[in-house]
């Protein structure tokens, strides 16, 4: 339960029981914060299994005008919830000595939610918000709570008005749905973060934005969005050591930096995209420079980039500080790739890419991956006069081998090629899952030429947590065998691990269907 005298969530050690009670006309307010995650099933306490929970709401249904104090100190904050059985237009409310501003929680976002800022600093009626993709807008959904911000210190109050209430429906605020992407008009750049899944699906997880103009304020005011922190990553965007979900500032110069912090990491593999709207700038650069790999990458201000990063068990790979975007004099056109491509020859792989504007390169590496998302160093070419490369690959994986290039120029200047993959046949295990999707709750699984002995069988689901598990004799090297898995699992996507004698070890992925 918030309270704006300490600016804090308290717990709620008793439900049920009066929490508040007023007797001023007005509904009794007061925001919660809570996790809903299923009913009360045992196996819902495993993350994955849960399933469709209804909440109502019981009391006097309210209507007429519906007062709400707030908070009285400068930049405090406010949590108010709409007290209609409607939705509300926050452009149509009443405030007092409150910005043109709120916060939101969007449950899409990450794995539990994340919060978003909806602003509108010009007073125009179009609002910015924090996350791009979230759908939320002006629109306030019925027992949507929201946070308010105080503008200076005094008498602070929020009134809702019939005449506030609209028709609008955004029911993707209380179940997680695709997000919607929207337009941003002014010059900004927005920074999305992702979290990589090992079957190389990816979820958004956060958000920031920062916006250009000549009349902003070159330090933090009001102009600017305060970030709250979420129960996971939280990524922001630093000025005067303060968090920012929205930072505002003048147009962009030479030797102007973006600080993020990114905060709340575990350790996994990430993706960090760059989304340039609206700029323009004269002979200026953009860089992306991480201070943990010691690189400087160029970045498009005109097209979307995005990068791939790890944060491991060095402990220096999760510092909150270790991005940052930079500006600098274009003094040189940036090297281009214009193709790269991977085939197979014979036993091996052929690499081979072409370039543009190498003036000032020193050498090429190659990296390598098996999934696309974690590429390792294999090789370095130096620079030649055609523009023209390539590299053959003596030891490729059985499968999937993925192949990218960078390039280095004398300032230390990286540039990714794209990444291009590639199929080479191997002589692996075989195992089959068949049918796939799964029904029934049955996994019927085939293989062949498998040695004979015990196997230990691990159904994990997108969490990466285990949920099923069994040990098999297998006496056939071709056999087939039956798995049946708790009835209880909620239809979705998920990996077998397999793990045998002779140091036998698969993964297959499987969708399991109601």
């Amino acid at each position: 339960m918030w309270s704006f005298a300490t600016q804090t969530f308290t717990n709620v050690t008793k439900t049920n029981c009066v929490c508040y009670l007023t007797n001023n006309g007005s509904a009794d307010n007061v925001g919660y914060f809570v996790f809903i995650r299923g009913d009360r099933t045992f196996s819902n306490f495993t993350v994955g299994n849960t399933n469709v929970t209804t909440l109502t709401s019981i009391g006097q249904l309210q209507t007429q005008a519906q007062v709400f104090n707030a908070s009285a100190a400068g930049g405090g904050y406010t949590l108010i919830g709409n007290p209609y059985a409607s939705s509300i237009d926050f452009n149509l409310v009443t405030r007092n000595n409150l910005l043109k501003r709120f916060y939101v929680w969007d449950p899409a976002l990450n794995v539990t939610g994340a919060y978003v800022t909806i602003d509108d600093f010009y007073n125009t009626g179009v609002y910015s918000k924090s996350v791009g993709a979230s759908p939320q807008t002006n629109e306030i959904q019925s027992s949507q709570a929201f946070f308010v911000e105080t503008s200076a210190a005094g008498a602070a109050a929020l009134t809702i008005n019939e005449n506030a209430k609209s028709i609008s429906d955004i029911s993707s605020m209380f179940r997680p749905m695709e997000p919607v992407p929207a337009m941003v008009k002014a010059g900004s750049i927005r920074t999305n973060l992702y979290l990589l899944n090992t079957d190389n699906s990816k979820v958004l997880a956060e958000g920031n934005l920062v916006e250009f103009g000549s009349d902003f304020y070159s330090g933090v005011s009001n102009q600017d969005a305060l970030k709250f922190g979420n129960v996971n990553e939280s990524l922001a965007a630093i000025r005067n050591g303060i968090a920012l979900a929205i930072e505002r500032r003048p147009v962009i110069n030479l030797n102007d930096t973006i600080f993020l912090k990114l905060t709340k990491t575990t350790v996994r593999s990430y993706r960090i995209e760059i989304i340039p709207q609206g700029l323009f700038p004269q002979n200026v650069a953009a860089f992306f420079e991480d201070s943990y790999l010691k690189s400087r990458t160029a970045i498009s201000i005109l097209d979307t980039s995005y990068f791939n990063f790890i944060l491991d068990a060095n402990a220096a790979s999760a510092v909150a500080t270790r991005f940052r975007i930079v500006f600098k004099s274009l003094t040189v056109l940036p090297l281009s790739f214009t193709s790269i491509k991977a085939y197979p020859v014979n036993n091996d792989v052929k690499v081979a890419w072409q370039v543009q504007e190498e003036l000032n390169i020193s050498m090429y590496e190659i990296e390598k991956s098996v999934n696309g998302v974690d590429f390792k160093f294999v090789n370095t070419t130096a620079k030649k006069s055609t523009g023209n490369y390539s590299w053959i690959d003596q030891a490729p994986f059985a499968g999937r081998n993925y192949y990218r290039i960078k390039s280095i120029d004398q300032s230390e200047v990286i540039v990714y090629s794209p990444i291009v993959a590639v199929v080479v046949a191997g002589h692996g295990t075989n195992f089959t899952i068949v049918p796939n999707p799964v029904k029934g709750k049955v996994i019927n699984l085939q293989f062949a030429n498998q040695t004979k002995g015990s196997y230990q069988f691990s159904l994990m689901n997108s969490s990466g947590q285990q949920v099923f598990s069994s040990m098999e004799q297998i006496s056939n090297n071709s056999t087939s065998k039956v798995l049946n898995i708790p009835a209880v699992l909620p239809a979705g996507i998920y990996k077998l691990q397999i793990a045998g004698p002779a140091n036998i070890k698969e993964t297959q992925k499987l969708i399991i269907k109601e």
